[in-house]
Formats: C-alpha cells, structure tokens, sequence
C-alpha cells in the first residue's frame, strides 16, 4: 500500500507545526516549482478519508457496518500491522455476527497483501475474485470497493490498457445487470484511464457520468468527481472551466467540513492562478490551504 501512495513526510522533526502542515508545505513547494501535476493530489485526499473512517468507527457498535468501516479503514491506513489488525477484527465480526458480504471480502483481504508484497498480478486475480463474488450476491459496489480499489493494482503493475479493458466489460455487465452504482464506479475508472493517458475530453465525460450516478446513489462520492473534473479541465488548459468546478468542489468539501480536501482543492486553485500568471493570487490560496 505505501507503493501506492505519493509519502508527503519529510522525515523532519519540528516543534511548532504538525506533521499535517509539513506535508502541506511540502507539497506546496512541490506545486511551486512544478513538481507535481493535480491528479497526483488525489493521494493526498487520504489521510482525510481514514481520518473520517477512524471517527466513524468510534460511534459504530458491533454491526455489518462496522465490519464495512474496518475493511475500508485498513486499505487507506499506510502501517501494515495496523492493518492487518483491522482485517482479522473484520473478519472475527463477520463471523460472529454470519455476515454474508464478508465472504466476498476475503479475496480482497488477500488482494490488499500482495499489494504491500509487490505481487501485482497476484493482487489483480485476487480483486477479480473478490468482485465476483460480490457480483453473485448482486452486492452493489461503490468507491469502497474492491471494484474500486483494483484501479491501483492496474496502476501499480502499469497495466493502463488492461485496466481500460477491464473497466469497458465491467460496464457492460452492470448495465446489463441494472447495478448502477457499480456503473458510476465503472465510469470513474474510465476517467482515470483517460486522465492518465492525457484524452481529457473522454476523462470529463465519465467522470460527469459517474458524478451524477454518485449523486443520486453515494453523495458522499459526488465532490470527488467534481473535483477530478476540475483536474481534468486544468491539465486541459481550460481554466475558466477547471475554476468553476473546483470551486463548486471547495464550497462542499467546506460544508463537509473536509479540512484536507478543502486545501488539497484550494491549491489546485493556486496552481490554476499561477498558470494564469497571477501570483498574489495563487498565495492567497496556498495561504488558506495551510490555515486549514
């Protein structure tokens, strides 16, 4: 898992900021001196997504959806005995309480090994498994899934044209199916693909798809893709476009109150201000992303 992640820690210690802050102007100079493109941002949206997880799991009892939260926590966290500890309390919940769903997540468990361990191939059959069986229980799939996270063993093995393919066929099954929210996930692997391959045109329209499924079935992912959209028509060149969206990004992200996704957006806006030559601008937007 930590070959998947960009690592924002400076390995230096300081007194007076945080290691959040540290990351935050880390990153910042790296956007400064065109270091890192804003799809490579995205990873920094997940120190807030376990940090949510972790305050959910707080007020969770011992229900299906703690077993859910456990699993979703122990991708996103980067210490792997932490990890692995989530997983077996996962798995010793779901028996407990005979928690069809989770049979389907074993696969997954393994899947999320062989990430740490390099193994890619290894990892792709064991997602692939894992769906699967999701899909013979017709378990809808959302961004929490191993429909979704099989995006970055694609990733992680350089396997773009594999992962288009596979996304393609996807879709087509859940559109046969009827199993919409795995169709938005589809679509947002689609953007990806796109993303990275520099079509933006074909990036913007599944992202758009998989943003009004998301709307409709899983909000919570919603802002998400209006923010990839807004890195999609930024890379693009178009940044009239790229600041209408990421601002609609920024405006919920801050009803959200998604600290990290707020500033990660807010220097996306910075980025989009230096390219348009206008940096007092740009530090306004870097300096509210580090008051966050």
């Amino acid at each position: 898992r930590k070959a998947m992640r960009m690592k924002w820690a400076t390995g230096i210690e300081t007194r007076t900021m945080s290691s959040r802050a540290v990351r935050r102007i880390v990153l910042l100079l790296l956007m400064h001196f065109g270091l890192i493109v804003p799809a490579a941002m995205a990873s920094a949206q997940e120190h807030t997504i376990a940090d949510s997880l972790r305050s959910r799991l707080g007020s969770e009892g011992r229900t299906t959806e703690r077993v859910d939260l456990l699993i979703d926590l122990a991708y996103w966290i980067p210490d792997e005995n932490s990890s692995d500890s989530l997983l077996k309390e996962a798995q010793t919940l779901a028996a407990e309480l005979g928690y069809a769903k989770a049979t389907a997540y074993g696969p997954m468990m393994a899947a999320m090994r062989y990430m740490r361990e390099k193994e890619f191939p290894r990892a792709l059959n064991a997602f692939k498994e894992s769906i699967a069986k999701m899909d013979s229980l017709r378990i809808p799939q959302g961004m929490s899934s191993p429909l979704s996270f099989i995006r970055q063993a694609f990733n992680s093995a350089g396997e773009q044209e594999e992962r288009r393919r596979f996304y393609e066929q996807a879709l087509q099954r859940y559109e046969r199916l009827g199993l919409r929210l795995n169709v938005g996930v589809c679509h947002h692997g689609l953007g990806g693909y796109y993303l990275t391959t520099n079509q933006y045109a074909l990036a913007v329209e599944h992202y758009l798809k998989a943003r009004e499924i998301f709307l409709e079935l899983d909000p919570g992912s919603a802002s998400n893709e209006t923010l990839v959209v807004g890195w999609a028509y930024l890379q693009w060149g178009n940044l009239d476009r790229a600041e209408e969206l990421l601002q609609t990004a920024l405006k919920a992200f801050q009803r959200e109150k998604g600290d990290l996704q707020s500033g990660t957006t807010l220097i996306s806006l910075g980025e989009l201000e230096l390219q348009r030559g206008d940096t007092l601008k740009a530090r306004s937007y870097f300096r509210n992303a580090l008051a966050l």
